[in-house]
């Protein structure tokens, strides 16, 4: 077997191909497959869609009164906004529909330096809007998402939670709806207070619902991040604008709920759990899609009245808090087909940081623990590499005797390794565990909203973007070159490959200055226990081998 399969160098560099190509895999995946989500970003929607974006007609309702949300000129005042803070958010709620039509997230910024603006979650001009209101199954007024609300109280800030209340009055029917938020907490609840004056009983159901244009933030480079919507009735489930459409989805669950999924924020409807909830999605238009919940029919007698209550989570994707929130949450961190490890390399990475406080001084942890794990496999392939080059002028010999007949050359190594008793691909299998950890640690880096813009030290304010002046590729170059010095396996090579083997760490240098500089960090801490062990293995095995001469 030719003897450059032996060397750790080439190995890295057929992983870093190795890998490449899965990442264009996935990138053509993204583009191909017909459940992906498109990345086209499209005009806005046209404004003719007041009736089409309300809950679909089901069986046993019939359609909403167009003339109540359209026929009427808005009320005065209809464009005020009342403010929503707390610490964790800062949001508008407009009169129209009383709902969140802009969020901010103060405490994550658009970007990691000084004075950047806060990330916008919702925003009306995108759109990317929460919609929530009543229907009815009967022609009876209800207060849609695109009914004019009165402000009943201004927003009432107390120490720990702020709330906003609005009233809404048609033809005997009183709506009274509340937002409510607490501080250090992503959820909002939002509940109905209907009274019925009238003299005949009233049906009506609550719904909520997300509408968004998709293809929007932009992608990280070599990484499609899923981006569209979802939905949970016991099973997790990916819903994106191309499929809906092909058609409407409707699902019937007990609890259940439905989300707009980017990368590291989430905006989820969360329904009442006891009860039997509508679950739906359809497209608007080519860019827009709705995710949304109808609920249950109640029904209020004459003069009596009715509570109905919805909750909408809006943050990030902290995957300690998702699944405090409601069952499946947490299944919108997606690490793709790496997840059954990455999460496990993420709960340590986050053990770890909760003891040193860094993401970056974690990620120097977990692989001293990886490299202590694996350091039985480590001391096999560098007594491999050690007796490699001991058996370098033998190997170099038998080159000289054969130059001219290869096959006749590779025959004579192999009956040398038997003789030996030596396994040339004994340096190989460290390298091979290595590369799941190495795509499962990409993918916690670029997936973990925990470890967006996490800084290390110094220049690297981002572990989850390149380094911006790319010393750790080059560091991890230098690593590179002392290692291939001290394994000492291009003696064992011809002269043109050994020059072509020198070149091998500037061509991984540059190829590492484009991943995220957490990657690079722990590729460079792992070269630099590796030399480490190979200097102190070597040392013994010599030491053994002084001894036995002796």
């Amino acid at each position: 077997m030719r003897d450059q399969l032996m060397d750790h160098v080439r190995l890295a560099l057929l992983f870093g191909v190795i890998f490449s190509a899965f990442l264009l895999w996935q990138a053509w995946r993204q583009e191909h497959d017909p459940l992906a989500t498109p990345q086209q970003v499209g005009s806005l929607p046209s404004p003719g869609l007041p009736a089409a974006d309300l809950p679909p007609t089901l069986p046993g309702m019939g359609k909403p009164r167009e003339a109540i949300l359209s026929g009427e000129p808005s009320p005065p005042g209809s464009g005020q906004a009342l403010e929503l803070r707390t610490d964790v958010w800062r949001g508008r709620l407009p009169l129209q529909g009383a709902d969140i039509s802009y969020l901010e997230l103060p405490g994550y910024l658009q970007h990691p330096n000084p004075g950047s603006a806060p990330v916008v979650l919702l925003d009306q001009e995108h759109p990317y809007v929460l919609e929530t209101g009543l229907v009815s199954p009967d022609p009876i007024p209800l207060p849609t998402h695109h009914e004019i609300y009165q402000v009943a109280q201004a927003v009432e800030r107390q120490e720990q939670v702020a709330q906003v209340r609005f009233m809404w009055e048609r033809d005997g029917i009183q709506v009274e709806k509340t937002y409510q938020a607490q501080k250090g907490q992503y959820i909002a609840e939002i509940s109905y207070r209907v009274r019925n004056t009238t003299t005949q009983p009233i049906r009506l159901r609550q719904y909520g619902q997300l509408k968004r244009r998709e293809g929007e933030p932009a992608q990280k480079r070599f990484v499609h991040t899923y981006n569209g919507g979802a939905l949970y009735d016991g099973q997790y489930e990916k819903v994106p604008l191309k499929r809906l459409q092909d058609g409407q989805l409707e699902r019937s669950t007990r609890g259940g709920w439905v989300a707009m999924v980017q990368h590291y924020f989430v905006g989820a409807i969360l329904p009442p759990s006891g009860e039997t909830n509508q679950l739906y999605g359809r497209a608007l238009s080519k860019e827009v899609g709705v995710m949304g919940f109808l609920g249950e029919t109640k029904t209020i007698a004459p003069g009596g009245e009715i509570m109905l209550q919805q909750r909408v989570f809006l943050g990030p994707q902290l995957q300690d808090l998702l699944p405090k929130v409601v069952p499946g949450l947490d299944r919108v961190v997606d690490y793709g087909y790496i997840t059954l490890l990455a999460k496990p390399v993420f709960h340590i990475l986050h053990w770890f940081y909760k003891l040193l406080g860094n993401w970056g001084w974690s990620i120097v942890a977990i692989t001293f623990v990886l490299k202590l794990a694996f350091y039985k496999l480590t001391e096999t392939q560098y007594r491999s590499m050690a007796r490699m080059k001991q058996f370098a002028p033998r190997i170099q010999a038998l080159r000289e005797r054969y130059a001219e007949d290869r096959a006749r050359l590779q025959q004579a190594m192999m009956e040398l390794y038997r003789k030996e008793k030596f396994n040339p691909f004994g340096g190989c299998l460290p390298m091979l565990v290595q590369m799941p950890v190495f795509i499962a640690l990409y993918w916690v880096l670029v997936e973990s909203v925990e470890l967006r813009q996490a800084p290390f030290v110094l220049w690297i304010k981002d572990l989850s973007e390149p380094d911006p002046y790319y010393l750790l590729p080059i560091l991890f170059g230098v690593s590179m070159l002392v290692q291939q010095r001290l394994a000492g396996t291009n003696t064992t090579m011809d002269p043109a490959q050994a020059r072509i083997m020198q070149f091998m760490p500037i061509g991984l240098a540059i190829f590492f200055s484009f991943f995220p500089s957490g990657l690079v960090l722990y590729w460079l801490v792992s070269n630099v226990i590796s030399i480490t062990q190979q200097r102190w293995i070597g040392k013994r095995m010599a030491r053994h081998a002084s001894h036995a001469a002796t």
